[in-house]
């Protein structure tokens, strides 16, 4: 194999930012597009230079060209669609989250075993330029021994970001189809990749999730508030989850402005984790020795996180690299976002072994 055809499986708005890093490499193709609309499903296949398109994800499934699929669904469809292309002999790649439940997240991760097929999270934070140099300058010292994590995400009005179809979110405000509410697997679940990226595994995790009406019998899960502890470190953690919906942040994509406060012994690391900022007059700004100095040339296209996001999967489709966001990884990752859920529900304290 020295092309990978791949097959992608769900053509909204985040598709086109995978779908760039496909038609980036000549080591893959766009070999088909399926989405439910077929409208989409035909314009998108034409703007990438599919061969073909669907409206019925197992017809991508059946055919024997493809050697890959990129899932982009809704939440509640991962597991199954999952399960169904490693059956198929496909090497997946899927959006977060894994999978809704901790049971599917390990029926998938031993079915990729058996099949020995490669399995990716697609994670874009993990190529984030301002995260990575973070956690280079926690490594060589500079801030000391960190001593705790403070995660900020505000969500602003939907009119700064990207255009989507409205009947395109419905399905994120039905928790049973997007596991909680539209900011669990989004905000959230950012803040948690973000901090055990930094700091490593969390042990124990408390959180309070309420509700907002946003129209008529429409609520988002906001405000929000998270505390948890790294178990190696002894470290503490919190994220505050906010929305203001008249509230204007001029972004490409979403509306959301993330930022993050890395405190250790003997200074500070601040870094954004969105494509908006608010704040910040630098992507990475660090105090220490009584100075504060900004890193104002790191690269920060959120863009660009997603095309090393698809160029990971061909490397690890290839042998030459291991997936950066693992199905295991994906499983501990929809662990805690869980657990945030259920802490919130029961008013207790989840912990992990």
């Amino acid at each position: 194999m020295t092309t990978i055809k791949v097959g992608i499986i769900g053509a909204g708005q985040i598709a086109q930012l995978h779908a760039d890093g496909y038609k980036e490499d000549d080591r893959a193709v766009i070999q088909a597009v399926c989405d439910v609309r077929e409208d989409t499903a035909i314009s998108k296949a034409l703007q990438w230079g599919s061969q073909v398109c669907h409206t019925n994800y197992r017809a991508i499934l059946a055919d024997p060209d493809i050697d890959a699929v990129d899932i982009l669904t809704p939440h509640h469809l991962h597991a199954p669609m999952i399960l169904e292309a490693l059956a198929a002999g496909k090497h997946v790649m899927v959006q977060r989250p894994l999978a809704l439940t901790v049971a599917d997240a390990d029926r998938i991760i031993a079915e990729a075993r058996k099949r020995n097929l490669t399995l990716c999270v697609a994670e874009p934070l993990l190529s984030h330029a301002p995260l990575l140099d973070a956690r280079s300058y926690l490594e060589a010292g500079e801030i000391g021994e960190p001593v705790g994590i403070r995660v900020k995400v505000g969500v602003g009005a939907p009119e700064g970001g990207w255009k989507v179809r409205p009947e395109s979110w419905l399905w994120r405000f039905d928790p049973k189809k997007c596991g909680g509410g539209p900011f669990l697997f989004d905000g959230i679940y950012g803040a948690l990749v973000s901090a055990t990226h930094l700091l490593d595994k969390v042990d124990q995790l408390s959180a309070w999730i309420g509700r907002t009406e946003i129209y008529p019998g429409y609520f988002v899960d906001a405000p929000a508030s998270v505390m948890w502890r790294h178990r190696w470190r002894n470290c503490p953690g919190t994220l505050e989850l906010t929305y203001s919906p008249e509230m204007y942040i001029r972004s490409s994509h979403y509306p959301t402005d993330t930022r993050i406060e890395l405190t250790g012994t003997k200074g500070i690391i601040w870094l954004r984790t969105s494509p908006a900022n608010v704040t910040m007059s630098a992507p990475v700004q660090m105090y220490r020795d009584g100075r504060l100095f900004s890193f104002g040339e790191v690269q920060e296209d959120w863009a660009q996180n997603f095309k090393a996001t698809t160029r990971n999967f061909i490397d690890a489709i290839f042998g030459s690299a291991e997936p950066q966001c693992s199905a295991e990884q994906g499983r501990q990752l929809l662990r805690l976002a869980i657990a945030a859920r259920d802490s919130s529900a029961t008013e207790r304290i989840q912990k992990f072994n």
